[in-house]
């Protein structure tokens, strides 16, 4: 999965930074992201910052117990690399 968030690595995009770090998210039953937590981090606090505000925006399909959306965890590694 690649997200795009503009201005976020301004700085490091300049120093050539690549970020790797973990994020455990709390899928609700509509999809939407509730807990964010950072599981494991990448080094550099304010891209772990930014990297679990975007995901809070994210969306995804429930998971489903018996046909019906339940809430769910799910583990995510995110990557930053600079172009």
């Amino acid at each position: 999965m690649v997200v795009e968030a503009p201005g976020l690595t301004s700085g490091a995009r300049a120093e050539g930074v690549t970020a790797r770090l973990r994020l455990r998210l709390v899928v609700r039953e509509d999809g939407t992201v509730g807990d964010v937590t950072v599981i494991v981090p990448s080094g550099r606090p304010a891209l772990d910052a930014r990297a679990a505000s975007a995901a809070r925006a994210w969306r995804f399909l429930p998971a489903r117990s018996d046909g019906a959306p339940i809430a769910s965890a799910v583990l995510v590694w995110v990557s930053f690399i600079a172009p």
